[in-house]
């Protein structure tokens, strides 16, 4: 799978849906061999009401071998959940994987994540930071 040249943005997420998170921008899951090029996500998650793990403007998670790059992603919020709300992640399951030459800022979580959650299996990734 290989998403190029999109933007997600508006994803508000659903504040009736409490049990898991809604409002991400692009995500990628059961995924071998994907990328992420030169996409923005932006102003997503405002509304979303889970207080498990949160939307995030793009990530992944249970993949292998992802590559996120050339990506802008902001002003992406946890709603009023507890967690998340971040710029770029790759959480529980993903193996193998970079996130490099992105760019977030004004998010209400972090901007880039590597993280896992319970029964998400071991993150093994690259994260390149370049300024």
């Amino acid at each position: 799978v290989h998403v190029l040249n999109c933007s997600a943005y508006g994803q508000t997420g659903d504040p009736t849906v409490t049990k898991t998170h809604s409002g991400s921008g692009i995500i990628l899951s059961s995924v071998s061999g994907g990328s992420i090029t030169w996409s923005e996500a932006f102003d997503n998650g405002h509304l979303q009401a889970s207080h498990g793990g949160g939307p995030v403007g793009i990530w992944a998670w249970a993949a292998s071998s992802i590559t996120i790059a050339h990506c802008a992603s902001w002003n992406n919020s946890c709603g009023s959940g507890q967690h998340d709300g971040g710029g770029f992640d790759l959480d529980g399951g993903v193996t193998n994987s970079v996130m490099e030459y992105n760019l977030a800022f004004s998010n209400a979580g972090p901007g880039h994540m590597i993280c896992e959650f319970e029964g998400g299996g071991a993150v093994i990734c690259y994260l390149l930071l370049k300024q």
